[in-house]
């Protein structure tokens, strides 16, 4: 017949790690993480080598770590950790200009970490010509607008005009290693440096124009140059007019002859050597903050609405921002501190001090126990050693025994039958094996049922019974002890004292 425990009996095995314990770790980690902060203060957008969205260069960024070692730099101390025989620095559309200060140190990081500086910039406006100034390099982007117009035109204000016709966007032919032809958008003209990228028509009855946002004519030519490269002591810089030819959008689409133009780029300015670190920059572009999509929605929504893949990006990132601690630990640190400071105002504060230290303890340490671990050979020894002369100070004088004095017979009996069977007092065999040893099944129920309700109330596990008297109890936990050990000496051949 069967008669198993109830779980209410049994006393409950602790991890080796404390609560407290992981509970200090989960702490440490939380604050590293706010130290760290997140990535990016907000969703990227725009641009941006981690933007995955058509406007986004991360195809570029994939594109690019096939052959060589790839980074993307989100602050300046990030350049740090670069280094490489080859360094190519990608910035692609920045949406923050570059200053002075910030190029200068750029280039005197990659310059010390670096043997041979590559510089890859497309962009269409002037938030790059900084970084130009800092190279000496004499190439400057203008930021201005080109477009394809009818020679019919006789207006200035052609701005109706360019919305009515199918593509007012001009084509330029950009030699790497090889010519690519190609379409631009937004295309700025540039100057200095060699030209390598030219503008052109595709009929007689078409003319080159630089157009402001007015619509209005500034300029008109047959020819702009839209890219141009230079070689400067270390460094070798090749610069584009226009940052949309490597978007993802274009990069993704049919035409095959923008990949082209990337891979050449990406071999041209490497060397094809596949020791060349790639550095794309992050650091110039706006995000769009928690801060800004929750203080005015509605334009933010009316927008993402438009393109549902765009908004579940940004609603996936955002709910990623919200899940970091930098986001929500220091407000709620700022919000306990202030309950706090407001409770503790008053003839209540030492009270309401007393009440908060007695619960941080009950939760972290108030539960705490200590049991013994499997011992090893000598360890086994040791504890038979102490029952043995326990026993005899029992036999011979009248001592006082204490709930300690039980706990530590309850540790020899487990000790022996882990000896004997390898299963521990509190294990689901431990019934089992006392009923093998003792040869009657209900005495080993009745006897272990006895062992774990005056064990657990030793612990403070339990407050029954209510009464115990721990030398009589102790007395009979011996004599359990010496029957359990005289059967486990008769099965083994051995002598157990």
């Amino acid at each position: 017949m069967s008669m198993p425990l109830r779980k209410d009996l049994r006393v409950k095995q602790k991890g080796f790690i404390s609560t407290t314990t992981i509970l200090l770790l989960i702490a440490i980690g939380l604050l590293a993480l706010v130290e760290k902060g997140p990535t990016v203060p907000g969703v990227p957008i725009g641009a941006s080598p981690i933007n995955p969205l058509s406007l986004g260069t991360s195809k570029f960024v994939e594109l690019a770590s096939r052959n060589y070692t790839t980074f993307i730099v989100y602050r300046l101390r990030d350049l740090e950790n670069i280094g490489g025989e080859i360094c190519l620095y990608i910035t692609v559309s920045p949406e923050i200009p570059y200053t002075v200060e910030e190029s200068k140190t750029i280039f005197s990081i990659l310059r010390n970490k670096c043997s041979k500086l590559r510089f890859l910039i497309a962009d269409e406006s002037t938030y790059s010509n900084p970084l130009l100034q800092t190279l000496n390099s004499s190439i400057r982007i203008e930021g201005s607008r080109i477009y394809r117009i009818s020679t019919k035109i006789t207006t200035a204000i052609v701005s109706r005009f360019l919305q009515n016709i199918s593509s007012p966007y001009p084509l330029a032919e950009i030699t790497v290693r090889d010519t690519h032809r190609v379409v631009l958008d937004k295309a700025s003209a540039i100057h200095g440096g060699t030209a390598t990228g030219y503008t052109y028509t595709s009929s007689r009855d078409e003319v080159l124009c630089v157009i402001d946002l007015e619509g209005e004519i500034s300029r008109c030519s047959q020819l702009f140059v839209v890219a141009a490269k230079e070689s400067i002591d270390r460094a070798e810089l090749f610069v584009i007019g226009d940052g949309s030819i490597l978007l993802n959008q274009v990069l993704l689409s049919n035409r095959s002859e923008y990949l082209s133009l990337a891979e050449d780029l990406l071999a041209y300015l490497c060397e094809e050597n596949p020791r060349c670190v790639v550095v794309f920059d992050a650091m110039h572009y706006t995000t769009l903050s928690i801060r800004n999509v929750f203080s005015n929605p509605y334009p933010i929504l009316g927008k993402l609405l438009q393109d549902p893949l765009t908004l579940i990006y940004i609603v996936l990132s955002i709910i990623a921002l919200l899940l970091h601690p930098s986001t929500w630990l220091p407000p709620l640190i700022q919000w306990l501190s202030n309950v706090f400071t407001n409770i503790t105002i008053g003839l209540a504060s030492v009270l309401t001090i007393a009440i908060s230290t007695w619960i941080m303890y009950r939760v972290l340490a108030g539960g705490t126990k200590v049991y013994p671990d499997q011992r090893l050979a000598e360890q086994i020894e040791e504890e038979v050693g102490v029952f043995a002369e326990l026993r005899k100070s029992i036999l011979r004088t009248k001592v006082k025994l204490s709930k300690q004095d039980f706990i530590a017979i309850c540790q020899t009996l487990d000790v022996m039958l882990t000896l004997y069977s390898g299963y521990s007092l509190w294990s689901d065999n431990a019934l089992n094996i006392l009923s093998d040893l003792l040869g009657d099944r209900e005495k080993a129920y009745r006897e272990l049922k006895w062992i774990y309700r005056l064990y657990r109330k030793a612990f403070g596990e339990s407050r029954l019974p209510l009464i115990v008297l721990w030398g009589r109890a102790t007395k009979r936990l011996v004599s359990i002890v010496d029957e359990v050990g005289k059967r486990i000496g008769e099965k083994l051949g051995v002598n157990i004292v």
